[in-house]
């Protein structure tokens, strides 16, 4: 059989690895391929990328040809290009793939709490288009997600009653993301 390498993925923003940062969502955060052309710009499929895989150290992309390879990751669904890195792979080692999104899309993040104390933990947030979205807070109500830029609101559901408990503006502008009105109001 052909030697073969394995890879890890770090999405980075602003210098910071955001990979224990982003919300535990069900959906695919994004897309990763391999090897662009001029006749297939986005280049070999490679695998979808969740976020519970990259919170996970362990994790790796297994069966990689060796060689000089330039990778895109790409924000899912909607196929916008994050970050690109050329790397060397080597048979039988693990490379780090480092991913430094660029400013033309947002890294949204903040922490909910409700009555500003009492931390919004999985709570979901819905969509502009009023579905909801897999996006789901942790234990102590912070949340992390990649968006095309541009004015959104989004707003919070609470996991266990199904009710909405407010909403909060987000602006991103050029990669920089700031969050209005993060603490939620009412129980």
């Amino acid at each position: 059989s052909a030697d073969a390498a394995s890879a890890t993925i770090d999405i980075r923003f602003g210098g910071e690895s955001m990979n224990t940062k982003l919300s535990q969502n069900t959906s695919a955060v994004a897309v990763l391929y391999r090897d662009p052309t001029s006749t297939n710009p986005n280049g070999q499929f490679v695998q979808y990328v969740y976020s519970f895989q990259l919170t996970n150290t362990s994790f790796s992309i297994d069966g990689l040809p060796v060689g000089t390879h330039t990778f895109q990751l790409r924000q899912y669904p909607s196929g916008t290009l994050l970050a690109s890195t050329t790397v060397d792979l080597t048979s039988g080692q693990q490379t780090p793939l480092t991913f430094d999104v660029t400013a033309t899309v947002g890294f949204v993040s903040g922490v909910l709490k409700i009555n500003g104390n009492v931390p919004a933990a999985y709570a979901y947030l819905i969509c502009p288009t009023g579905q909801q979205c897999s996006y789901v807070t942790d234990p102590t109500g912070a949340f992390a997600f990649f968006d095309l830029p541009g004015a959104r609101t989004a707003t919070v559901r609470g996991s266990s009653t199904n009710v909405d408990i407010s909403s909060f503006g987000y602006s991103v502008t050029a990669g920089l993301t700031t969050l209005v009105g993060t603490t939620t109001g009412g129980a």
